[in-house]
């Protein structure tokens, strides 16, 4: 197990999505169950079938326990969460988890489960990308997906970020063994986000400030504004 963990008990980070959103991750804690269960509460009933492989229509006490009251070892478990102004509460968007397969085994099995609406953003993939590195800290070398054979978009996510992965189906379930490495671009790509939200931030800035100094001329501002998009060309 490495010796300093990044994924460890104070684990906390704020990650720009691409559609302009900031959210936060964190290690999914006991005192989330109501988090969980509002969040579980939101899916529709076919991502509720794509998540269990069945007909799913609530979680219980049991349940909640068992999501929730993990070791973050064995079972870890990664929670996204947004900001809800109007109720002033912190609002379940994504769980990324992997639960080992057997005390000395070097395999976990992995579930991923977003919101309705946050689908389609890149949180599948930024869920499975830092469990692939918290795995990598728990010694873990291979993860396990279990998914219903038209799920489509899981096989498309695994094939993206696991380069060696082979698929098999049994019994009407597919199931994808995967080998992992930590990525070498996850830091890369939280400076990434860092640096897209400070730009876009200094960019609607300038834009205000043309709105509101009429009488500085464009030609005044400008470098400012090469500036910025040359800075996001770098970035990129």
């Amino acid at each position: 197990m490495a010796t300093t963990m990044q994924f460890g008990e104070s684990y906390q980070e704020r990650v720009y999505l691409p559609g302009g959103e900031w959210v936060r991750m964190r290690l999914l804690r006991p005192g989330d169950k109501e988090l969980l269960h509002k969040g579980f509460n939101s899916l529709s009933a076919h991502s509720r079938y794509k998540r269990f492989l069945a007909v799913k229509k609530t979680l219980s006490k049991k349940e909640l326990c068992y999501f929730t009251e993990i070791d973050q070892e064995d079972h870890f478990a990664l929670c996204i969460v947004g900001w809800d102004k109007k109720s002033k509460q912190d609002v379940g968007i994504g769980v990324g988890r992997f639960i080992r397969l057997g005390k000395d085994s070097d395999c976990a099995e992995v579930s991923l489960t977003v919101i309705d609406r946050m689908q389609g953003k890149g949180i599948g993939r930024l869920l499975l990308e830092k469990l692939i590195v918290a795995a990598t800290e728990r010694d873990i070398k291979r993860f396990r997906f279990e998914c219903l054979p038209q799920n489509q978009e899981m096989k498309k996510l695994v094939q993206k970020v696991c380069p060696i992965v082979e698929f098999k189906n049994d019994a009407g379930i597919m199931i994808a063994d995967a080998v992992i490495t930590e990525r070498e671009t996850d830091s890369r790509q939280h400076s990434l986000n860092m640096f897209e939200g400070l730009i876009d931030l200094m960019g609607g800035f300038a834009a205000e400030t043309l709105k509101l100094q009429s009488g500085i001329g464009f030609e005044m501002v400008r470098p400012s504004l090469d500036a910025l998009f040359e800075l996001r060309g770098r970035v990129g």
